[in-house]
């Protein structure tokens, strides 16, 4: 009865906002590649076939001011390589700073449609996912 009843609470709780997950960053020959999951969908709380959608911005992290980057792009699965535009200028400890806001599109849950904000941070080589923001229930937002 235990797992029914937890099982039904995360059904409900994991459609209530984008449930855009494990975020990993790796390296490819032209830069790093994004990579997520949808919780929804390998929790089979929802059936697979929604659409991703990615506006990528550079951030300065002095400032903490950020700039789009390019036009907001359709991908064709829950993969994206990191355009070299999106990285920021280089902080105090030569760091570079990206973010990438992911919507997803299903008809079935509109509130999806309210991006996660990913920030990556390039340094000495190595790029790694420094923060991840999602919209919350209520239109605001939650730092992980």
């Amino acid at each position: 009865m235990i797992v029914r009843r937890r099982d039904k609470v995360v059904s409900y709780w994991i459609t209530r906002t984008n449930p855009l997950d494990t975020f990993v960053v790796a390296p490819q020959a032209n830069g790093s590649t994004l990579s997520f999951d949808n919780a929804a969908v390998r929790l089979q709380v929802a059936k697979a076939g929604a659409t991703y959608k990615v506006r990528w911005h550079a951030l300065d992290n002095l400032t903490r001011a950020s700039e789009t980057v390019g036009e907001e792009v359709t991908l064709p699965g829950m993969r994206v390589t990191v355009p070299a535009a999106a990285w920021g200028p280089a902080d105090d400890c030569g760091a570079r700073y990206a973010m990438a806001f992911i919507r997803t599109e299903d008809a079935s849950f509109p509130s999806w449609n309210r991006p996660v904000q990913v920030t990556l941070r390039s340094r000495n080589g190595a790029v790694d996912v420094v923060g991840i923001v999602r919209p919350s229930g209520a239109g605001g937002g939650a730092t992980e």
